[in-house]
């Protein structure tokens, strides 16, 4: 019996040497590996929107949407076909058949686009979550809107606003305005070429009973030249500020060195204050792509992480409450390394979750082997864990590396998300491949909290 319950456990713990805390350390089963029937997948979402069957309702069980871009969006590639969006059905058999544990239930084109970014949002406040997608063409972006049919169906046909001149890819949706309903932001991307676009685009929600309406307001970056945020991510980082509470940005600038917060004043008016790389920081550069949001720690503050650009490095920037923050420039110990061996691994994707059963956020990191598996580096795809403290740091195993996860079964990911898929009450992992057309699972294994 004794070593059935170590055996049912599945944790490490890792003795941290740098703060004297110890935080469990997660395991994960191999990779369940699943197609995504979409062209190049990026973006991805979950939430709980229907049972096993398809049936309108909540089992604990989420499902997952995977957009496809139809083109090769991370390097401004030629079009190879037309965007397109899936829903996949879970209906968690993760223990015994994980190999149907998510089917296909639902897809639809995306007209005249090629898809970036997706999420689940009540934006029309019937019928539970809808499906916003965001795009991007040659001249510009469009918000689209598959509306909740509630019969654990979305809408063939989307509803769509458009954003001339702004490709759009980072995406937020979230209540700008304090009115009671979603609206939605998003970055305006760099690919493809041809700018300046160094802003963001708010699209407010005035819908009427009838009718979901969105309207397309253009917010300017305060940061010069021909460049353009990578990403957004959404907190009230001002929250210490005088003035209403109200949902504040924050996106990275990859060509600027620099990131910028987004100060919401109310009325759709924003104060962008740009933070650029301190003198003090040397070589070390503030060129990120990806990134995202949460409270770090155990303070109430809003924090963010960032990817970046191109290499295997996080920067953790802790917020005060009053839109500044505390980066590695002020504390070495907020960039993270992840991984020490091939020199052509690329990060990309992060997202934040709960892996080892504490009450602090962890982040998770997709890794690309650009030159596939050679030398030590025998696996393609990984993904890098950095397990939460109470200061707003993360654990690692050691100064130089994540904690690696190379069962990915798939080749090269790319964007990440963390939920529990099979509702034991651990995060698990998601991951698109940008290259493989699929998308795999990787189930956390830890049975039992250990540890705050």
């Amino acid at each position: 019996m004794a070593t059935l319950l170590a055996a049912m456990l599945c944790v490490l713990a890792v003795p941290d040497k740098t703060s004297g805390q110890t935080e469990p350390v997660p395991q994960f089963k191999p990779a369940v590996r699943f197609d995504a029937f979409v062209t190049y997948p990026y973006g991805m979402a979950v939430a709980d929107v229907m049972d096993a069957q398809g049936n309108p309702g909540q089992d604990g069980n989420p499902e997952l949407a995977i957009v496809g871009t139809g083109w090769d969006l991370l390097a401004c590639g030629s079009e190879v076909a037309g965007g397109l969006i899936r829903v996949f059905r879970n209906t968690g058999t993760w223990q015994s058949d994980p190999a149907n544990a998510m089917v296909p239930h639902w897809a639809a084109n995306i007209p005249g686009a090629f898809a970036t970014e997706v999420a689940f949002a009540d934006v029309t406040g019937v019928n539970g979550p809808d499906l916003v997608v965001l795009t991007l063409y040659g001249g510009g972006g469009v918000l689209y809107v598959f509306p909740n049919q509630g019969n654990g169906e979305f809408a063939n046909e989307p509803l769509g606003w458009a954003a001339p001149g702004s490709p759009l890819r980072g995406l937020a949706v979230v209540d700008v305005d304090n009115d009671g309903d979603l609206d939605v932001i998003a970055a305006v991307n760099d690919c493809p070429a041809g700018g300046p676009r160094n802003k963001i685009v708010v699209f407010e929600n005035r819908s009427t009973f009838e009718d979901l309406i969105f309207v397309p307001t253009t917010i300017a970056l305060d940061i010069a030249g021909d460049v353009a945020p990578g990403d957004i991510a959404a907190g009230d980082f001002f929250a210490l500020s005088a003035g209403q509470p109200l949902i504040d940005f924050v996106t990275p600038n990859p060509y600027a060195d620099s990131v910028t917060a987004m100060r919401n004043l109310g009325g759709l008016q924003f104060d962008p204050v740009t933070i650029d790389a301190p003198q003090a920081c040397g070589s070390q550069t503030w060129l990120y792509e990806t990134i995202v949001s949460g409270r770090f720690g155990v303070d109430a503050h809003w924090d963010f992480a960032a990817v970046e650009t191109g290499q295997p490095y996080v920067g953790v920037f802790l917020g005060n409450g009053f839109g500044a923050f505390q980066s590695f420039c002020d504390n070495p110990a907020l960039r993270y390394r992840l991984y020490s061996g091939a020199a052509n691994i690329r990060a990309h994707g992060i997202a934040a979750g709960h892996f080892n059963g504490g009450t602090k956020l962890d982040l998770v990191v997709t890794l690309d082997n650009v030159d596939g598996p050679t030398g030590s580096e025998e696996w393609s795809g990984a993904v890098a864990v950095l397990l939460g403290r109470a200061d707003g740091t993360f654990q690692t195993p050691s100064a130089n590396e994540a904690y690696i996860y190379t069962s990915m079964l798939i080749d090269r990911p790319t964007m990440v998300v963390a939920a529990d898929f099979n509702n034991d009450g651990y995060d698990d992992i998601a991951t698109s491949s940008f290259y493989t057309e699929a998308f795999s699972v990787m189930i956390n294994k830890m049975i039992t909290a250990v540890g705050p």
